[in-house]
Parts: C-alpha cells; sequence; structure tokens
C-alpha cells in the first residue's frame, strides 16, 4: 500500500511532535483504526519515524538502548552469559538466545511474545542475496525505531524477528502495539524495486502458550499468518481459536509430515466434460488424506496447514508425480489424450526450481506436457507478475496448459489476464450455485464467457449439481463443466471404468456454437 501524500504544515507537525504522538498510538491511545485520517494518519507518522527523522531515531535510540542494557547487566552481574556476542551480524540486532535470557529473566508470570516474519525474504536472496540482506536491515530499523523503550527486540532466524513484552498482562494487551508494528514494517521499500514487504504475524501468551522462550516460540511460530489488511489499510490480527480447535490442528501439523512416508494420501479423480461434443475430456486430481487415527481429513482442514508449515512444495510434488503416473496408465489402457488438472500453491509458484522439477517429471514418467493442467488462483498468479510471466512461459513452452482457478474471487482484475499467457478460467461456484435463481450471477457468468471469447480462453464452470444449473451455463455459450451433475470426485480405479462407459449425455449445441458454425460457413465461402 502506497503512503498517501501529506501537506507539508502536517508533515512539520509530525517531525516536530512525533515522540509523544507515537507514543500515545503505540499505547493503544488512538488507535481505533491504523488508517483512521482523525489523529494524524498513522502513514505519516510511520513515515516520520521509519524513515530517519530526529525524532523517530530517538526512540530507536531509546529502545536499542534498552536491549544493550540487558547485555551489559549480564556482564557485570557475572552471570556466565556473555550476551554481549549475541549480536546477528547482518541486523545488529540481539539474537535469539538474548532473547529467551530476557524472557527467563522476567519476574511477572505473564508476557507477550510476537514474531513477525518478513515472508519475502527466501524467493528475494534467491535473486539477489544483497537486496534481501538490505531489505531485511531496513524493515529491522523501522521496527528499533517503532518499538516501546523496555521491549526486546531481536533477530531469531534468517527472516524473522522477536518481540517480547515483559508487562503484557494479558493476551490482548499490546496488541495495537504489534498492529502498528506490522504496518511500520509493511510499507514500501524505495530501494528494493518499490517492494511492499509481505508480513507473518505470530502471537504466543504466557503461561497460555508456555512458559520458557523455546515453548513460547513454538507456539508464536505456529500461530503464525499474514495479517488481514482492512479497506482502509487497517491491520487485523488473526484471532485466538477456541482450545479444542487449537488441538485439533496442533495434531494435523504432527501428523502431517508422516502422511507421504505412510502412504496415507490418494488422488480423487473429478471428471471434466465438453457437453457441446459429448465428451470427457480430463479429471481434476484433487488431494485425499486418510490417517490411521484422525480418520478421512477434509482438504479444507489440512491444506492451509500444509501451507503454513512449509509442506506444500513437498506434498505438492507427490501429487504432480502421482497425477502424472494415472495419464501414463490412461494412456496405456488406451483411454486417449485424457488431461490431468492439478491444482499448484503460491509458494510452488515462486519456486526457482518449479520449470526444472516439472521438466524432470514429465521426462520421468514419459509424458507430454500438453497431458497436464496446472490451476493457480488469481491472487497467486498475482504474487509477483513479472517473475509469474516468466515461470509461466517456461511452462507453456513445455506444452503445460494453465487455467485460473475459482475466477471472479481474488483480485478481480483484468490487467493479468493480458500480461499472462493463461489457456482457461475456471468460474468460481459462487456465481454457478443457483445461477437460474440469480440475475446477478447469470450476468456476471455472461460477462465471463465474453470475456473468454474475446481472450481466446476456455471458460469452465465448476460446481455444477442440477440441471437448471447447467441448461442456463450451456445457453450461455459454455462447454466445459465439472461438478456433481455429471459425477463426484472418484478413486483411480473408478474413473478408468467411468472414462470407459458412455457418458449418456444428450447432443447440446449452445446459441454460441450455432453464431460460431454460421460464421465458419460465410468465411469458408
Amino acid at each position: 500500500m502506497r503512503e498517501r501524500p501529506i501537506d507539508a504544515p502536517l508533515a512539520m507537525l509530525a517531525v516536530r511532535s512525533a515522540p509523544a504522538l507515537l507514543a500515545a498510538f503505540l499505547l493503544g491511545l488512538g488507535v481505533a483504526s491504523i488508517a483512521s485520517a482523525s489523529i494524524l494518519h498513522v502513514t505519516m507518522l510511520c513515515g516520520a519515524v521509519a524513515f530517519g527523522c530526529a525524532a523517530g531515531l530517538a526512540i530507536r535510540s531509546r529502545a536499542a538502548a534498552a536491549n544493550r542494557a540487558i547485555v551489559k547487566a549480564d556482564v557485570a552481574q557475572g552471570t556466565g552469559h556473555p550476551r554481549s556476542t549475541n549480536i546477528h551480524p547482518v541486523t545488529q540486532l540481539a539474537t535469539r538466545e538474548t532473547l529467551f535470557d530476557a524472557i527467563a529473566d522476567t519476574a511477572a508470570p505473564s508476557g507477550t511474545l510476537a514474531v513477525l516474519r518478513f515472508a519475502d525474504y527466501d524467493r528475494l536472496a534467491a535473486f539477489d542475496e544483497d537486496k534481501a540482506r538490505q531489505a531485511l536491515i531496513t524493515i529491522s530499523k523501522r521496527l528499533g525505531a517503532a518499538i516501546q523503550p523496555g521491549r526486546v527486540l531481536a533477530q531469531i532466524d534468517r527472516d524473522s524477528f522477536g518481540l517480547w513484552f515483559a508487562d503484557a498482562a494479558d493476551c490482548d494487551h499490546g496488541h495495537a502495539e504489534i498492529r502498528a508494528l506490522t504496518y511500520v514494517a509493511r510499507q514500501e521499500l524505495a530501494d528494493i524495486d518499490q517492494m511492499v514487504p509481505s508480513i507473518e504475524i505470530g502471537i504466543a501468551c504466557r503461561p497460555h502458550d508456555g512458559h520458557d522462550g523455546d515453548e513460547l516460540l513454538k507456539r508464536a511460530n505456529g500461530m503464525r499468518s499474514a495479517p488481514e489488511i482492512g479497506s482502509t489499510g487497517e491491520i487485523k490480527l488473526a484471532s485466538r481459536l477456541p482450545a479444542n480447535v487449537e488441538r485439533e490442528i496442533f495434531a494435523i501439523e504432527k501428523a502431517l509430515p508422516l502422511a507421504i512416508e505412510g502412504q496415507q494420501l490418494s488422488l480423487a479423480f473429478q471428471p471434466l466434460i465438453d457437453l457441446s461434443a459429448r465428451k470427457l475430456v480430463g479429471a481434476e486430481a484433487l488431494l485425499r488424506w486418510s490417517h490411521p487415527e484422525l480418520g478421512n481429513i477434509s482438504p479444507g482442514r489440512f491444506i492451509p496447514i500444509m501451507e503454513q508449515i512449509g509442506l506444500s512444495d513437498t506434498i505438492g510434488m507427490w501429487v504432480l508425480n502421482a497425477a502424472c503416473r494415472e495419464v501414463r496408465h490412461w494412456q496405456a489402457v488406451g483411454l486417449g489424450d485424457l488431461r490431468v488438472a492439478v491444482n499448484l500453491s503460491a509458494r510452488q509458484i515462486l519456486d526457482p526450481t518449479l520449470l526444472s522439477k516439472m521438466e524432470r517429471t514429465l521426462n520421468r514418467h514419459g509424458i507430454e506436457g500438453s497431458a497436464i493442467e496446472l490451476e493457480l488462483t488469481e491472487t497467486a498468479a498475482m504474487a509477483d507478475i513479472n517473475y509469474s510471466r516468466q515461470i509461466f512461459a517456461g511452462l507453456r513452452e513445455m506444452g503445460v496448459r494453465l487455467s485460473i482457478d475459482d475466477f471472479g474471487s481474488g483480485y478481480s482484475s483484468m490487467s493479468y489476464l493480458q500480461n499472462l499467457p493463461f489457456d482457461k478460467l475456471k468460474i468460481d461456484r459462487a456465481f454457478v450455485t443457483d445461477v437460474h435463481l440469480r440475475s446477478e450471477s447469470r450476468a456476471i457468468c455472461a460477462a465471463i464467457m465474453a470475456l473468454g471469447r474475446g481472450l481466446e480462453l476456455e471458460i469452465l464452470s465448476e460446481g455444477v449439481e442440477t440441471h437448471e444449473e447447467l441448461a442456463v451455463l450451456h445457453q450461455l455459450g459454455c462447454r466445459l463443466f465439472q461438478g456433481y451433475y455429471f459425477a463426484k470426485p472418484m478413486t483411480a480405479e473408478a474413473f478408468c471404468n467411468f472414462a470407459k462407459a458412455p457418458l449418456g449425455l444428450p447432443m447440446q449445441r449452445s446459441p454460441v456454437d450455432a453464431q460460431l458454425e454460421q460464421l465458419s460457413k460465410r468465411l469458408s465461402a
């Protein structure tokens, strides 16, 4: 989010009174909304602090002094912990050991540990390590400038910072300050290609989540997620979950890394139908997990956790290999040129080795790229549009097709459709459900059909469950369908049997098909 312009008189007021105003802000005295225009917009304050005004530097020096005081106290008291050596070489912040010692030295039974992770670090470092380090330094300076005296700020991992609130009476205490720090950290990095850094937040509370630093850090990392950004730019931290839900999440986190080795994962296949041609054209591969104790776990429950704990690459490659093996089997048993659609996560798209992995996988299974279709969301495609354009071009060279899943539910921006080489749009099921009863859904679907024709993209309607929905969508010009009306997701063996049997669908021709046929005849005359 770019900062709003500030008029000169207001800017001068911010500089002159930044210490008092920021202290009040961070204490939560004026934080009804991060973006409130009624109290000298926080963008102005963050700009005054984070980018080097004298008032901001004074606050930073007080915070840094608080960290140094911990180090000096240890040496003076002869505790045997030479914490003065625990300084991170890049950011010059205290390290994890100093943070853990500060937590251990806190006499109060309660406190809050916040973890802020610069989520773009690894991806940026893969292309330019110097820029990644510079971005990390800039963010660390912003945090150091903005924290209140008495907090302990440390770098606890290559891309993560820890902040200890020793005086937090409960877990909600200090949330206003954490929101402010998140806002500061997310400001545009003007010297790093105007990059807006992605920040993830995790919070753990003593004694609820543990007592020592190691326990609290594990819990904070487990709860880490990207904050929600409101329509006016305000930061909304994730709410704490009920204890039973947290226990379930923890159980899934422990079990998921063993799912591949334990042969607990499988694929289900949902048919993709070309209604106008009355034929099966492929299937979407859907991940399933059956745990020996937890039972069948819904993808809606484990996939977000899979992405959060960093397993989307590993499990994603398992899915791709399993889908390719099945395609090879389809070809061997004479099912024709069926295509399998595989979902691709944002993390996989940003993997710099994706192209080489895809090429090796295709070669290993002896299939052409044209047998694979990768589905991704609008949000994932737009994460880094310049990088995505390069990756997509490489995939297209292999013959791999690309489709946007749940179209209409993400960025709702048309510009990326011009800039990225997609083959298909899948209309989000929210617009498909009861389309025959909802005029606004019909209008949206008709617009997407027209857009697809104009851009020469295929359109698929997913989630079709009734004959009425099918009839309306086909009348609007849609040819490709997926949903329970035709078949539910099924095992690999059941899909082969489905593919061998005649579909038994009546021939249906949409008005668009007839118009295209007439146009073709006129052009060939």
